[in-house]
């Protein structure tokens, strides 16, 4: 029965997770690239570890079905569960107590993995645009497109970086706490190093 229940918590503990992402995503979308999902992706994945893969990808598939399919889908799979990996890795790595490179390291990771997402979906853009003319287009399509975005990615780094700066570890901080007080010590989520 103690097994069902902890399946039940970590099922509800995904979904909620989801849910966040989701609703964060919906209640900025009026604000061109101001954005929560890179930071709880990266909160989910800093606290509970790789398992939160399964919200960042329920997000990604609630997106395909908001706005259909296009170049953008094949980014925002790689992408938002890259998200989550690298700061899997960034939690595994977190000492306890914290020190100060613990602090700058998800700022560091926050701001080149957003700085990334700019190039990653310029680029199969642009190879998408070349599959319909000629390959040899491929640095004007990418220039092109790269630079019409820059606006929208200076944006969302920007906005990233004050996210990353302000509330990460205070929510890591508080994550924490709660993943200790839902799931047993012995049996959390994920273990806390």
């Amino acid at each position: 029965m103690k097994r069902k229940l902890d399946s039940a918590k970590k099922i509800a503990a995904l979904g909620i997770m989801a849910a966040l992402i989701i609703a964060g995503k919906w209640s900025l979308v009026v604000i061109p690239n101001v954005e929560v999902v890179t930071l709880f992706c990266g909160l989910f994945g800093y606290v509970f570890g790789f398992i939160a893969i399964i919200p960042a990808t329920i997000f990604c598939i609630e997106e395909t079905f908001a706005w259909g399919v296009h170049t953008w889908v094949l980014v925002y799979f790689v992408h938002w569960n890259a998200v989550v990996a690298l700061f899997a890795l960034l939690g595994k790595l977190r000492r306890k107590p914290p020190k100060a490179i613990d602090y700058v390291l998800p700022v560091v990771c926050a701001v080149v993995i957003t700085v990334l997402f700019g190039v990653f979906s310029t680029f199969v853009d642009a190879v998408y645009a070349c599959v319909y003319s000629s390959f040899d287009k491929f640095f004007i399509y990418f220039g092109t497109i790269y630079a019409r975005g820059i606006v929208f990615f200076i944006v969302q780094t920007v906005c990233n970086l004050v996210l990353f700066s302000t509330v990460f570890h205070p929510l890591a901080k508080l994550l924490f706490a709660i993943n200790d007080k839902v799931f047993p010590p012995n049996e959390p989520m994920t273990k806390e190093p």
